[in-house]
C-alpha cells in the first residue's frame, strides 16, 4: 500500500479532518514538493516514540511549536 492509499482509506472524524484528507490527497496526486516544506501543503508527522521497557522516550524538538 502506498502513502496516498493509506490517507484514502482513513475515514475521518468530522469536517475538518474531511477537508484536510483532501487538502493531503491532492497534495499527494499533484505536487511532488509536497514532503518540502516550500510546499503550500507539505506532509509532516508527529511521533512519540517509546522503548519496549517504557525507561527512554525519543522526541523531536519542533521550532515551530517551541
Amino acid at each position: 500500500m502506498s502513502l496516498y492509499d493509506d490517507v484514502e482509506s482513513y475515514v475521518p472524524f468530522n469536517e475538518q479532518e474531511r477537508a484536510d484528507k483532501r487538502v493531503m490527497l491532492a497534495a499527494l496526486r499533484d505536487d511532488p514538493d509536497c514532503f518540502d516544506r516550500c510546499a503550500q501543503a507539505h506532509v509532516t508527522c508527529s511521533i512519540w516514540v517509546v522503548d519496549e521497557s517504557k525507561q527512554y522516550t525519543l522526541m523531536v524538538y519542533h521550532q515551530i511549536y517551541d
